[in-house]
């Protein structure tokens, strides 16, 4: 299983959004990197057999950063992902302050179910 990327702020101040949400999937606001490590890095491995997320581009752009990135992998019920993601990172002193996730929803709900 491949993971893409993590948010490790040096502090809990960090509030990833990731909003699909749909079947089993992760939704919502996750406040520091144990709260997305739990409650959506963990989720991944409970509902899936096969699981890659693949960045295929990232963009600099000052305080934020725009990285696309393609999800694909099998879940246990024999359903297959296959959805490009946009994730937003908002930097500030050094700092991930703000991480979003934005997915086709209903590609996402399909996956996770």
């Amino acid at each position: 299983m491949a993971r893409c990327g993590r948010s490790e702020p040096s502090s809990g101040s960090a509030r990833p959004r990731i909003e699909p949400g749909g079947g089993n999937a992760p939704s919502g606001t996750f406040r520091g990197p144990d709260s997305v490590a739990n409650e959506v890095f963990a989720k991944v491995p409970e509902n899936f057999d096969e699981f890659t997320c693949t960045v295929e581009e990232a963009s600099d752009e000052g305080d934020t950063v725009v990285v696309t990135a393609r999800f694909k992998g099998k879940n246990k019920n024999g359903v297959e992902l296959d959805t490009q993601a946009e994730h937003v990172w908002e930097v500030r002193d050094g700092k991930v302050a703000r991480f979003e996730s934005k997915v086709d929803k209903e590609a996402w709900a399909k996956g996770w179910s």
